[in-house]
């Protein structure tokens, strides 16, 4: 089976046409457009004019044709159904236009309930997807592909069949979720995610059990050691990545004239104006908080943070240094800044004091 070429390339438009929405209104869109939106619905990460209106679209449309290549290369897809191959093609039209919806109405001032549409669009997704659990036949590439679902056909049509009505009805509470208080309703997300992937998991490890219990003889799948290699080669080079950036990275801090950017290769240059600062300080008292947006690692916390002495700040330090640069700006907003250790945190303390004395 192939996909349909007329569909592959009407979802292809689909997902660059928000580009056109962006080109039309040029002008007055701000040069820096909202990306990111924090777990309470406020705008927390901000990129270029150009990233937003043509980036977005061109990154999502190499997604796209990954997955199409990916799942078209499947050995067993001449057996597969093409409806629920179909809806792989509209997977991430969708994301791009629920995505760039939300970026242009943030830019023209349109204010919007966040969550609520991100919960409709996940119980939109759930009920979608669990629809088409049942109809798609075993294969390496859709579904739930353990190597117990993909040695018994038995097993897969089994576990996907309990995996559509429990995607269904997490969609359904998903929607509910839309008018439920997001104090609520913000434990609820997680928990239907973990029950989505753990319960048709558990059912069809206690599936295989019951089988073998039975003696029942599973079927050789010569694709299944090659599926197992290429599997396991993704999960090592995703590992590998992981653990690079959870051990690298450093915090610089470059001048101008009027006054200094702090940046890192994990985050976007954040500039700060000597005219801004209203004051600033040097602690070795730890500064708690908890992350409301930015990047954690072993190595690093940057981000926004959020306690009660602060309220909302800008923090940019490395873990395990209890030496920090306590800068107050005019706006009564605070950032905190820190050095590799207590010696490089005080050096930068000096040589920021006399920068802004200057």
């Amino acid at each position: 089976m192939k996909f349909n070429k007329v569909l592959l390339i009407v979802t292809s438009i689909l997902i660059l046409l928000p580009i056109l929405v962006g080109a039309l209104t040029w002008d007055i869109l701000p040069e820096q457009m909202a990306t990111h939106w924090g777990t309470d619905g406020t705008v927390n990460d901000w990129s270029s004019r150009a990233f937003a209106v043509f980036g977005l679209p061109m990154i999502l449309l190499v997604v796209h044709w990954i997955c199409i290549i990916i799942t078209a290369a499947d050995h067993r897809k001449s057996e597969q159904n093409k409806k629920a191959y179909n809806m792989v093609l509209f997977i991430i039209p969708l994301v791009s236009w629920f995505c760039n919806g939300l970026m242009y109405t943030t830019a023209f001032g349109v204010e919007l309930d966040m969550m609520s549409l991100i919960f409709g669009l996940f119980g939109v997704m759930f009920i979608v997807i669990g629809n088409y659990m049942p109809k798609i036949s075993q294969n390496h590439t859709l579904g739930i592909k353990m190597s117990w679902t993909l040695e018994s056909e038995e097993n897969w049509n089994a576990t996907h069949r309990v995996a559509g009505k429990v995607w269904f009805v997490a969609g359904l509470i998903s929607l509910i979720c839309v008018f439920i208080p997001y104090k609520i309703s913000a434990f609820i997300m997680p928990v239907l995610l973990v029950a989505a992937i753990a319960i048709p998991i558990v059912y069809s490890y206690k599936f295989h059990l019951k089988e073998k219990k039975e003696g029942k003889t599973f079927m050789k799948n010569k694709k299944l050691k090659k599926y197992y290699v290429i599997s396991g080669i993704i999960v090592g080079v995703i590992f590998a990545v992981l653990m690079f950036i959870m051990f690298t990275g450093e915090i610089e801090i470059s001048y101008t004239d009027d006054g200094f950017i702090v940046d890192s290769m994990y985050t976007n240059p954040y500039t700060v104006k000597y005219t801004d600062i209203g004051g600033t300080q040097y602690s070795e008292e730890y500064i708690d908080g908890h992350k409301v947006y930015g990047f954690n690692s072993a190595k690093l916390m940057m981000g926004i943070f959020e306690n009660d002495k602060y309220g909302k700040y800008q923090r940019f330090t490395y873990t395990g240094n209890n030496g920090f640069i306590i800068i107050e700006t005019m706006d009564e907003k605070y950032i905190i800044l820190g050095g590799k250790n207590l010696g490089a945190t005080r050096e930068l303390f000096d040589e920021l004091t006399e920068k802004i004395a200057g």
